[in-house]
């Protein structure tokens, strides 16, 4: 505030079309060219922001069907780099390694229509042996049958204390 002979002077205040400080119609500049540009680009930004929660969901949705159908068709044994704790190395039945570790393996189902149904192998059997060589995993039960591809195996088995073979038709596996 200026000092105009002893008196205050207010600074200059501009005043619409309305008489007060409200702006009139006439008082409102259109904006450049600029200025709209910068509008227009501030707005497109506030739309595709406003769906980016959306398409990162999409992605993510993309991305684990994507590992599942790759999880899904990769062998159990490739998965993690970590052999499978349970595996179908023999037709018609399902083996774990037996505990304690490195003893054999041990059969924990059987499919009923299955040649090891017939051959009477039941739930609970234990594998020490194919073909006369000692089976002490999964891994080395898995190696062997890859690396010895004849049609019929003789497995070993245990139950109750007592052993028995029986022959597995491996050519439908």
């Amino acid at each position: 505030m200026a000092n105009a002979g002893g008196k205050a002077v207010s600074p200059v205040r501009l005043v619409g079309e309305y008489g007060d400080d409200r702006a009139g119609p006439s008082d409102m500049r259109q904006p450049g060219p600029d200025a709209r540009r910068e509008t227009m680009r501030a707005d497109r930004l506030k739309r595709m922001l406003r769906g980016l929660p959306v398409a990162l969901l999409a992605v993510g949705a993309l991305a684990m069907g994507a590992k599942f159908l790759i999880q899904t068709q990769t062998p159990a044994t490739e998965r993690n780099g970590a052999p499978s704790t349970r595996q179908h190395i023999l037709p018609g039945v399902t083996l774990v390694d037996a505990q304690p570790a490195g003893s054999g393996l041990v059969v924990t189902s059987i499919r009923s229509s299955s040649a090891a149904a017939r051959q009477d192998i039941l739930v609970g059997d234990g594998i020490v042996a194919i073909d006369g060589t000692p089976v002490h995993s999964l891994d080395q039960a898995s190696r062997y049958l890859i690396d010895n591809p004849q049609r019929t195996v003789v497995v070993a088995l245990v139950r109750d204390d007592q052993m028995r073979w029986v022959t597995l038709d491996r050519s439908g596996f």
